[in-house]
């Protein structure tokens, strides 16, 4: 009996594992990065010092919204970034606000919230390192000023 016990698991987590790859390969949105499974949107910016979505990135998460209702056991982690303005404190407390922001959308559009971790990452992940506030342009500020969706678990 512990045998087939063990026999039905190695089974269900395999069944599972070609879900997932069946999603994957069909959902051309969804990208490996870092070993781990991604969204992939438009940019979603955030002009400096605030925390409201622009109004072009509503559009935007109309992607995320959609792969969420067509895959109801999804979960995902926003996690959001700020350039290297302002102290660590404040720019921790910035991004975590623009999570909860994008959260919000999600959760009015019908997301349940239970299926979201909005995270706040600061300015600790840039994806153009910038020396000083001075050393990088207004458009590379902007690419640190970024939103990301990754896929926690499919199901």
């Amino acid at each position: 009996q512990q045998k087939q016990l063990e026999i039905t698991k190695a089974n269900e987590k395999l069944a599972k594992e070609n879900r997932v790859k069946s999603i994957i390969d069909n959902e051309k949105s969804i990208v490996k990065k870092d070993n781990a499974y991604y969204i992939k949107t438009e940019p979603i910016y955030f002009d400096y010092d605030l925390w409201y979505m622009r109004k072009e990135s509503r559009a935007t998460l109309q992607n995320v919204i959609s792969l969420m209702k067509k895959y109801p056991n999804m979960k995902i982690e926003i996690g959001t970034h700020t350039d290297i303005r302002g102290n660590n404190k404040y720019n921790k407390d910035l991004s975590q606000k623009r999570s909860n922001s994008v959260q919000q959308y999600l959760s009015e559009n019908k997301i349940d919230v239970s299926r979201i971790i909005a995270i706040g990452y600061g300015e600790r992940f840039p994806i153009i390192y910038c020396e000083t506030e001075e050393s990088c342009t207004e458009e590379q500020h902007e690419i640190n000023r970024r939103c990301e969706f990754k896929i926690l678990n499919f199901e």
